[in-house]
């Protein structure tokens, strides 16, 4: 399955102040923080926009970036779309790099400076991207359980996974892969249809409970 890159920017929802006036603050050249799209028109209420200007020594093509809120914690950097005088469609290399980019120069440390954090997700989803081989060798331990989930031995299973998957992230000081980047991996392996949307949940929820208690 293959996706468009987009780069996930998430924050506590008390926080969303913070990280806009940060936002616009680390937007210095070559970015400007804009008020139209790239065809001058002005965007929707939800909608943020910034421009990437070609540095002097970059091949990289100036563009707008558009950024929608797509939820009370969440922007999502959705789409990049190339100037008038540019050529119609990004090339799918420039285009991850515009987007590794402005995450590294722009988003990342507003996100650090208002108690966020971004990740940037795309392309193929692959479980051995996001957690490690005791992590994936204990998940596929669940899947090829008969009962999956309704026998409490295997429900130790799957909550071995989740504490394990947990460890790993906190281990490399990284927060957890999200949960829709869990989906997606899922949605990758195959075989997991049936179990899709209650696993993903599951998961989500085993991933902020933990943090909670600060484990």
């Amino acid at each position: 399955m293959e996706r468009a890159w987009q780069l996930e920017i998430r924050f506590p929802v008390e926080r969303e102040s913070v990280l806009w006036e940060e936002m616009n603050r680390r937007a210095a050249f070559p970015w400007s923080p804009q008020s139209h799209d790239a065809l001058g028109r002005t965007p929707a209420h939800d909608c943020l926009h910034f421009h990437f200007a070609r540095q002097p020594d970059s091949d990289l093509p100036s563009s707008t970036f558009c950024i929608r809120r797509k939820g009370h914690d969440l922007w999502l950097v959705e789409a990049i779309i190339a100037d008038e005088h540019e050529a119609h469609q990004i090339p799918d290399d420039q285009y991850k790099r515009l987007m590794h980019r402005f995450d590294e120069e722009v988003a990342q440390v507003a996100a650090e400076a208002a108690d966020g954090m971004t990740s940037l997700v795309g392309g193929q989803y692959r479980l051995e991207d996001h957690f490690s081989l005791r992590a994936r060798n204990l998940l596929r331990s669940f899947r090829m359980s008969p009962n999956r989930g309704t026998h409490l031995y295997d429900r130790d299973r799957w909550m071995d996974f989740l504490l394990q998957a947990y460890d790993d992230a906190k281990v490399k000081n990284e927060s957890p892969a999200s949960g829709d980047v869990f989906g997606w991996c899922l949605e990758t392996e195959g075989g997991w249809i049936a179990d899709d949307v209650r696993l993903r949940r599951e998961y989500d929820f085993a991933m902020t409970l933990l943090k909670h208690a600060g484990r």
